[in-house]
């Protein structure tokens, strides 16, 4: 009876964390600054830091952003990195912390310029926000909705037309560049080797290392991918599992296999 109380404690804590939904994360404290320093050129700037206890989820995990009368033109994720280990909790979870990048402009079918402008508002209960932006090259304190010191005006369609046309044939030129260049150049070599100090943090950084090289089949891509949850649920997500994971097996075998 002690031990099916026991696997029932553990598959319910496993049920939390379902593969594919947003990573556990208590604590999180969000920064948004707002940067309006290149309005000549159409371009309004969102720098969001996000920390909390877990790790940090992506962008529409954490927030949702849709300013009114602003359209996101990229969004760059600096991806998540592990800071410390939690010394207020009694588990072995971690602080981490994710910065993302963003560039907006107005909406080009819109007719009038936004006047204002909303910060994004969080996916995660009780998450603390603070609201700033540049003011010069000096931070101001902001708050959820701001008035904007610069117009951003959308273009007509045929203005549209005309970088839409252009665009095509100027991508066109550069893929037939591209595939050249390509042809004519040999393929590097990714070679793989063990981290000095093996841990589950540095493990985890090697398999996603390897993730990307691209050299894997379909079947161990998938693999790979459980492994990974397995070891950040293992380590670092506090739902640990029966046993140990050997790191130094686990590293080795992957890294065979895509020498």
């Amino acid at each position: 009876m002690e031990n099916q109380a026991s696997r029932t404690a553990v598959d319910s804590r496993r049920a939390r964390y379902v593969r594919g939904d947003p990573r556990p994360v208590r604590k999180l404290q969000i920064t948004q600054i707002l940067d309006e320093r290149q309005a000549g050129k159409g371009k309004l700037g969102l720098e969001i830091k996000a920390t909390g206890v877990g790790l940090v989820g992506t962008l529409d995990d954490t927030l949702t952003l849709a300013p009114e009368g602003f359209e996101v033109v990229r969004a760059g994720d600096q991806g998540v990195s592990v800071a410390k280990f939690d010394e207020d909790g009694e588990s072995n979870a971690v602080v981490s912390e994710r910065t993302w990048l963003v560039e907006l402009r107005a909406r080009q079918e819109r007719a009038l310029a936004p006047r204002t402008f909303r910060f994004a508002s969080p996916q995660v209960v009780n998450a603390e926000m603070t609201y700033q932006r540049y003011q010069d090259a000096d931070l101001a304190t902001a708050t959820a909705e701001v008035e904007l010191e610069h117009e951003y005006q959308g273009r007509g369609t045929a203005w549209l037309w005309v970088v839409g046309t252009t665009s095509v044939v100027l991508v066109g030129i550069l893929g037939l560049v591209l595939v050249k260049v390509l042809r004519r150049r040999p393929r590097a070599t990714v070679g793989m080797q063990l981290p000095e100090t093996l841990t589950p943090f540095t493990v985890t950084m090697l398999l996603r290392r390897i993730q990307q090289t691209g050299k894997l089949s379909p079947a161990d891509k998938e693999s790979l991918d459980g492994k990974i949850d397995e070891l950040e649920q293992h380590y670092l997500a506090e739902i640990n599992g029966n046993g140990e994971i050997n790191l130094r097996t686990l590293a080795e075998d992957w890294v065979h296999r895509v020498r």
